[in-house]
């Protein structure tokens, strides 16, 4: 038997950090959640806004963070191609950001996350990667 509790803040962006999503952050919020449904992903809270993406998921013992990420973005962007939900070929930008949290954190996170469209009326999203960029000491 595997017992684990292992949580992770994700974040991925759309190609360029362009406002690619503006009008179905609804359609591919529910979308990403059918297909963590169907991959037995755990996403406790997920925010969608027009150019990224958050996610707090609980990661099984077996899984690997990547071919998670991987899932999600591949399956959601092919699905928004599909549906020809944009009159261009739709991309998530390569790479993402991962970090880990602790049980007591999930809940300020869990805010963080319902809070998103009210933090983007205030700061950018190039001001919300620097500030975790700093806050977890991130280099280049």
């Amino acid at each position: 038997m595997y017992q684990s509790k292992i949580y992770i803040h994700l974040l991925w962006t759309c190609s360029d950090h362009a406002h690619m999503l503006k009008g179905i952050e609804n359609k591919v919020a529910q979308r990403i959640m059918k297909i963590s449904d169907n991959q037995k992903i755990n996403i406790l809270n997920l925010a969608v806004l027009s150019n990224h993406v958050h996610a707090i998921i609980q990661l099984k013992s077996v899984q690997s963070l990547s071919d998670v990420v991987q899932i999600l973005k591949g399956a959601s962007s092919l699905w928004i191609n599909q549906q020809k939900l944009r009159p261009y070929k739709f991309r998530w930008e390569d790479g993402y950001f991962a970090f880990s949290l602790g049980y007591s954190q999930l809940v300020h996170f869990k805010t963080y996350l319902t809070s998103q469209t009210e933090l983007h009326g205030r700061i950018s999203l190039k001001e919300e990667l620097s500030q975790i960029s700093t806050k977890y000491q991130i280099t280049e």
